[in-house]
Parts: structure tokens; sequence; C-alpha cells
């Protein structure tokens, strides 16, 4: 029905009457702004920093905090988290839609990444249990049920080096 904002923004009104093409409309509309670029093969993100598992605490977290606010212009730190384990993987909600991938550091924590609206087989990358691996993501600290916890946002799983 009608648009606006800044040149990033993608406010929109769609009316309940034509909500069923709203998917549809998105995707052509993409086809059509992204026509022109070259089809790209690397990852589609790029490592602000190397961590390893055993250093997330939310200290780490609260001085990553002071770099905000994130969005166009300043950017969400990504970071390549490295030795860890794969402890469990599993996909979760509802629906089973959700991936959450646990992985125990060398201090034997148990640390999860999650990816809403994922699989594991959309990555590159699918580890075995006990297996070593590596996550990129951004370090968040989930509040859900009245419970605050540390975990990371995932962006892609990678094996060990």
């Amino acid at each position: 029905m009608k648009f606006g904002g800044h040149e990033a923004a993608g406010g929109f009104t769609c009316g309940k009457d034509t909500l069923h093409l709203f998917e549809k409309k998105v995707h052509e509309a993409h086809d059509v702004l992204y026509a022109d670029l070259p089809d790209e093969k690397g990852p589609g993100y790029v490592i602000d920093a190397e961590l390893m598992f055993s250093e997330i605490d939310r200290s780490l977290h609260r001085m990553i905090r002071q770099l905000a606010p994130f969005g166009m212009g300043n950017p969400e730190p990504v970071f390549l988290f490295s030795e860890g384990a794969l402890s469990g993987i599993r996909q979760f909600g509802k629906h089973g839609d959700h991936l959450e991938v646990i992985v125990k550091d060398k201090k034997g924590r148990l640390i999860k990444a999650v990816a809403f609206y994922k699989t594991a087989a959309q990555y590159g990358y699918t580890p075995s249990a006990g297996e070593p691996i590596r996550i990129v993501g951004n370090l968040t600290l989930s509040r859900f049920l009245g419970r605050e916890e540390l975990r990371i946002d995932l962006v892609d799983i990678l094996p060990a080096a």
C-alpha cells in the first residue's frame, strides 16, 4: 500500500487482502534489485576477530556492547570462535525450524550457538558429536523466560583448522 523511510529502510504497509502475496512480491523485488550483481561464491560475512570459546564471558560481552549502537555504518562485530568440540546439535521450536549447536570449550563449559529459521543442512559443514569445530557469529546475551544466557548468534559452522 505504501513504503518509506530512509534509503536503507525496509518499512512498508501491506493490507490484509494482499498479505498472501507478500512472500512472492519480496522475492520479485529482490530479483530486480540484485539482478546486475555478480554471483558471489564467498561466505557473505567478514570476520572481525578470532576468539576462543573459553574466552566467552560477561566481561567480553560488556566490552563488545561498548561499541554499540550497531547498525548502518557500525555493524555488529563478527567473530570466529575456535578451540571447541561439538557437544550436540538439534532443531528446536514449535515447528523445529530453529537450530541450536552446543559446543564444549577447553574448560568443559557448554556454549550455545543459535540460528533462527535455519537447519544444519543449510551450512556448508555439519560436524559430528565430539568433533572439533569453529563457529562464526556474534556474541549476544539472550533473555528468555527470566533467564539470561550468553550465546552465539550463529552465522556459519566451520571445521577445525
